[in-house]
């Protein structure tokens, strides 16, 4: 007994393609460009060495070793 599992048509997988090109350069931020999106970096509007952060980055507290404290 075999089951048919539906797999999407080309158009669809273009529209899936589509959606993931745009969230990956113009909302999701990447580390190789300090947190910036693709499209900030490319427009001019960030620079790729300069994190731009909404709020402070808060960083965890560090023992004098480089690496954070465990209690």
């Amino acid at each position: 007994m075999s089951t048919c599992v539906r797999t999407p048509g080309a158009l669809e997988l273009v529209g899936y393609a589509e959606a993931f090109r745009v969230e990956f350069n113009t909302i999701r931020p990447h580390e190789a460009l300090s947190w910036n999106s693709p499209i900030e970096v490319h427009t001019g509007r960030a620079d790729p060495s300069i994190p731009t952060f909404d709020q402070p980055e808060t960083l965890p507290p560090s023992c004098g070793t480089g690496v954070s404290c465990a209690t």
